[in-house]
């Protein structure tokens, strides 16, 4: 593990901030909600897996210009969109992921059993 000792500019920033005067006088509530929002925002394009596929290792795959982090076992797979694109229509990203999925797994998405939204894709696969 490596320490990095904070400078001493980083050191007096850090000690205004905890200052309850500068919180309370110089930084108005509403800066606090404009930088909980872009953290928000920020961590929104993560490739966050679902809890089953957590341990395994995603599969970077790009579809007609969507990029996927796509994940899966030997009888389902997932895919999250990690691209940034403005305001893509479901149907359109559960079908780049399904064929992510395929290209990711080498296996055959069950149609039936395709779900998602305009950020994840689940589905159940055929590797027969």
């Amino acid at each position: 593990m490596i320490c990095v000792k904070p400078t001493f500019a980083a050191n007096r920033l850090l000690t205004e901030f905890a200052d309850d005067e500068f919180m309370t006088r110089k930084m108005p509530l509403w800066w606090l909600c404009v930088l909980m929002v872009a953290t928000a925002a920020a961590l929104a394009g993560c490739d966050s897996p679902s809890p089953k596929f957590s341990g395994l290792t995603g599969h970077r795959i790009s579809v007609d210009g969507s990029q996927f982090s796509v994940r899966h076992t030997d009888q389902d797979a997932e895919a999250v969109r990690i691209s940034k694109e403005l305001r893509p229509g479901r149907g359109e990203v559960v079908l780049k992921g399904a064929k992510a999925i395929e290209l990711a797994s080498g296996c055959r998405v069950l149609p039936t059993s395709l779900d998602g939204d305009t950020n994840y894709v689940r589905a159940d696969i055929d590797c027969s």
